[in-house]
This record gives structure tokens, sequence and C-alpha cells, in this order.
């Protein structure tokens, strides 16, 4: 498999090729000129000031790839001015120690530069590199070049280095599981400034519990009904928040009472919708805008109820990929929420399978009570001690980042992606924020890839399932007529891969 190389310091092709490629253990380096990589200037003006940028050009490729020059076997050196040969070797011999590598130096009509560099290097990939890891390879399964998103249908987001470490940690050992999931919950209650806090498996799974939660709470005899209920069994959502998420709560025992139209809801419509047999209401986080109805209002809706019968309605927030801003962990609280459930696999960068239910300590309880280990209807949502472990660490990683530099990280990730994509004709990248122009949150920079059907008749639909099932196979979000670029999971060194394959696939017909 052959994998493009790139990366800050690495000068952006300007054609339809890449500046360099890894294929197994050699490293194939594109012509280098003497081109500042920021600006794509030529640096210098006399043969020993370009020949010494360009050789540092050869240089970054092959870093970015992670070898050396001493790695180079054979270099192939293109001269505007043969009467320059000396001087250019003067400086050339200064990057090479002996053995030098092979070498073809010939004279050509160079325009605009003085020398131009291609290589050929030999570096031997680590044995865990080549295997790619091995279970894969032996299952036929292929990694994907992930610039879509940390969408659970495709692992979402990349693991942790500390997360792994706690989670190798706690596979060592034998322990109490509901001891740790309540001192876990403890810590991270302390951590994020609230009442009390769930590992579960997964946001969908802490939706689950949360209901099963509502409905039962720690009644023991409750609890072992369950799906069956004999008290308020009715759950709330707008119906323009519908999601799938429902059959979740469905199988916890409630019935689902849709509220609205596909275009929102009235606080009327809410109100009248409310009555002894509701149990809960729940609220999702990411089509607030769609709904028409604030967190706040619904809230105070489930209040005005519960005043009205004398016991308190719980309001749970789903805000699975609410973050960041680092703030929306507890921001639905704030706002009056009793619960809410975030995912531990998105950019929490926790293990795929766990997610958080944050909020009052007599539901968290009943969490408890519902969940697995013991034995309640959630206990098929197992979380391991390694997941509970996992998102301990990945927890306390996110709360030291510096997110607004991880911002403009992404942000400058995004500007390289739309100045490597405008030379396409036809080919119109615009960065920007991922859903400024939508219904839904979290809104995160972006690039939105849209053509000129004149230019190529593609159909978007057509254009993602040849990057998708391209060699390497790249993902990129399908959003009405344009393909949309989003760095959050994608990690830097494969930015290039995106580039090549999108305009190797944009510029044919």
């Amino acid at each position: 498999m052959k994998t493009a190389i790139g990366g800050p310091d690495v000068v952006q092709p300007t054609g339809a090729y890449s500046a360099g490629v890894r294929a197994g253990d050699f490293i194939y380096v594109a012509g280098q000129g003497p081109l500042d990589p920021a600006t794509g200037e030529i640096v210098g003006a006399d043969i020993e000031a370009q020949t010494r940028k360009t050789l540092e050009n050869v240089r970054a490729v092959l870093r970015a790839a992670g070898a050396e020059m001493d790695a180079c076997v054979s270099v192939t050196v293109h001269l505007a001015d043969i009467g320059e040969f000396e001087r250019f070797n003067l400086v050339y011999e200064t990057f090479f120690a002996d053995p030098k590598p092979a070498r073809i130096t010939v004279a050509s009509g160079l325009e605009g530069i003085r020398v131009e560099i291609g290589a050929v290097a030999y570096s031997p990939m680590r044995r865990a590199e080549q295997e790619t890891p091995g279970v894969l390879a032996r299952l036929g399964v292929r990694p994907l070049v992930n610039a879509m998103g940390s969408y659970t249908k495709y692992g979402g987001q990349l693991l942790a280095p500390e997360a792994l470490q706690a989670m190798n940690e706690a596979a060592a050992c034998s322990l109490d599981l509901l001891d740790l999931q309540r001192k876990a919950g403890a810590y991270i209650a302390r951590r994020l400034g609230v009442e009390a806090a769930f590992v579960s498996s997964g946001a969908a799974g802490g939706l689950f519990v949360a209901m099963a939660a509502c409905l039962a709470g720690t009644d023991v005899e409750r609890i072992e009904r369950l799906p069956r209920t004999d008290g308020p069994n009715e759950c709330i959502v707008l119906r323009a928040h519908r999601e799938y998420y429902h059959q979740g709560l469905r199988a916890a025992g409630a019935t689902v009472i849709e509220v609205g139209g596909e275009d929102g809801a009235s606080l009327d419509e809410l109100r009248r919708a409310l009555n002894d047999r509701t149990a809960a209401l729940v609220y999702y986080a990411s089509h607030e805008r769609k709904g028409r109805i604030a967190l706040e209002d619904f809230v105070a809706c489930a209040r005005a109820l519960g005043e009205r019968l004398g016991r308190r309605i719980p309001v749970i927030v789903d805000s699975a990929a609410e973050i960041p801003p680092v703030e929306n962990l507890t921001l639905p609280l704030q706002r009056g929420a009793d619960l809410n459930v975030v995912s531990g696999g998105k950019q929490l960068r926790g293990p795929q399978g766990s997610g958080l239910v944050l909020g009052l300590r007599g539901l968290i309880e009943a969490c408890i009570a519902n969940g697995s280990p013991n034995d309640a209807i959630g206990r098929p949502c197992k979380v391991t001690k390694e997941e509970i472990a996992g998102l301990v660490a990945a927890l306390d990683r996110f709360l030291a980042l510096d997110h607004a530099a991880e911002w403009r990280s992404w942000e400058a990730r995004c500007a390289r992606i739309e100045r490597a994509l405008a030379g396409v004709p036809g080919l119109r990248a615009r960065a920007g924020q991922v859903g400024e122009e939508e219904h839904f949150r979290p809104i995160l920079p972006c690039v939105r890839i849209a053509w000129d059907r004149e230019a190529c008749a593609k159909s978007p639909e057509a254009a993602w399932a040849e990057l998708t099932h391209g060699d390497p196979a790249v993902l990129l979000r399908l959003a009405g007529d344009a393909l949309v670029y989003s760095p959050q999971v994608l990690p830097e060194s494969q930015d290039e891969i995106v580039i090549a394959q999108v305009r190797s696939v944009l510029r044919q017909p």
C-alpha cells in the first residue's frame, strides 16, 4: 500500500502529484525546488542558496515520513546551468555522509529556478507499522482516512494515549466494578463541579439507563419489572428532535410522546402534552434551534408540572456530540436540566464504548441501580473496568488541553486544505464552520468542497463513493451538493492524502 507524504514543513504540490510517497520500506521524493513551504516563493538568487533550500525541502519530505537524508539511495538532480555544477556540488556534499547516494545530474531547461532535486530513500517501516496492525491485516480490514468526523459508524475519535495507558493498567488486575464505578463517578463529579456522575456504555447507553432510572428509581421491585411499568411512563420529546435513540427510551419501558411538528413546537403544544403520566422529558441539544423551544423554557414546563403533581419531573439532555466547547459538559445542568448525557468516544477521546451521565445525585444513584453489573434492565449496557479507567484519564487530558490552540490548529489546517485545492479547475473549496448553515451543533472548523458540473460531471454521491472505496479510502461528509472536510479526527500527517485523493477524483470527468 502506498501512502502520500506531507505536512506543514513540506512544500505543497502544485499539480497532480504528491510531494512524496511511501511504498513499503521505500520513500519516493518528488522533484523539490528552492521554495518556501509557507509562501511558495523562491528562496535565494544564486545556485548555493537555491541548492541549500532545495535540499532542506527534500529533507522535510523525508522527515515527514520518519526518515533522514542518510536513508537516500538515489538522487536525481536537474540544473538550469550545468556550468554551476561545481558550486552546486560544494553545498550538496554537506547534506550527505558517506556512503553517499547514487546520483544522476542532468542539465534541464528549468524556468524560474536554478535547481530541482528528487530522491529515493530506503527506510524500513517498524514492524508494527508493516502489520498496521496485525489483526486488521489478518481480517482484511482497511484503515480509513477519516476527514469526516467522530461518527460511531467509523469508530469515533482516535483513542488518546493517556486513555490507552489507563485501560492497560485496569486490564492487568481484578477489582470490584461497582466500587470503581462509584469512585470514578465521585472523582469526575469533583473535577466538573457537578453533584454526581455515572460512566455509561456510550451516550446511547447513558440515555437508556437514565430513562430506566426515571421510571424505576432505586426501588428493587420496580427495577425488576422493567420494561413493564405500573406508574408514570410517558417520555416527552419534540418531534423536531426525533432521533433513532428513541428506541432506547422505549426499550427501557417508556412510551415516547412526540410534540409539535418537523419544524418545531410551541410552548402551548408542550404544556398540553404534559400530564400525570409524564415520567421525564428528553431534549436533544444538537437540535435546539430546530425545535424552537429553548432548553430553559423546556425545563420551566417540567418544573411547573412537577409543582402541580408534587413530584420532580426530570429533564434529560442528550449532549452526545456537543463537545467542544468544554463548557458544554455542564452547561445544560446550569440551564436547569437534571441530567446531561455526553459521549466519551468523540472529542473527549476516551473509549468509543463509553459515555457520561452527569447531574443530580438521586438520579445518578438510580442509574447505578439500573445499570451493569447489577441484575437490572441495564445489565446489557456493560461498561468494563478498562473503559471506566480510560474515560477518567481521557477526561483529565481533555480538561488540561489548550482548547483555543487546538481550535486555531484546526482552522490553520482548513486554510491549508482550501489553498491546496484552489488550483483544481471548477472546484470551490471554502473554509468555514460545519453547522453554521444547518440546524445542528456543534459548530466546528471545516472546508466545504463543491464543484462545477461542467468541469467534473460526477455527483457528490458518486465522488463520495469513489473516495470511500479508493486506495487509500478517504471519508468526507456528504452534505447536499458538497463534500465537507473536518480535521477533528484526522491526524495532520494524513491531510496530504485527502488533498491528493480529492484532486484525483475531481480532476476526472
